[in-house]
């Protein structure tokens, strides 16, 4: 009885270890595999831009801005866009929760470059005695969606075929 019981709880281990998405971070390590190089195209966002070129550069990608290098593929966010959209409004007609969406355009290839939209959504809370607090709030949460759409990236250049 014991020993089904640990066999039990092993296979419940183990289903849940392979469910939990840790197996697609080995796609990030042959990344630099793939592209030894990549030219990070600079864009309009700076935290965005430097976001990209830490995330290369911990994955083992030499990050290049010599655009002139037209053996390696060119990497360029074409447009990043932040929406809002009304949740729950109060009883006072005020605005108490929001969903903020996230899209970013990349291009991305050497000869043929293809462009794909990376997208990502957070709910947030207010709260109306806190305005100084809920901007700040808003700008650690933009940080952290633009950190979701450089990881979805990462993946995605790591599976993409080009």
């Amino acid at each position: 009885m014991k020993q089904k019981l640990i066999f039990v709880f092993l296979l419940l281990q183990v289903l849940c270890t392979l469910g939990c998405g840790f197996h697609l971070r080995h796609s990030q390590a042959e990344l630099s595999k793939k592209y030894p190089t990549i030219v990070l195209v600079p864009s309009g966002s700076n935290t965005l831009h430097q976001g990209l070129s830490r995330a290369l550069i911990a994955s083992s990608v030499q990050v290049s801005e010599n655009t002139e290098n037209i053996s390696s593929p060119r990497l360029a966010v074409v447009s990043q866009n932040l929406t809002t959209q009304p949740l729950v409004y109060g009883p006072d007609s005020e605005l108490r929760r929001e969903r903020l969406k996230m899209s970013v355009v990349f291009s991305f290839g050497d000869k043929e470059i293809q462009q794909f939209e990376l997208e990502t959504e957070r709910d947030r809370q207010l709260n109306p005695n806190q305005h100084l607090g809920d901007n700040a709030e808003k700008v650690v949460i933009e940080r952290e969606m633009q950190a979701d759409i450089i990881s979805q990236l990462l993946r995605y250049l790591a599976t993409k075929q080009y």
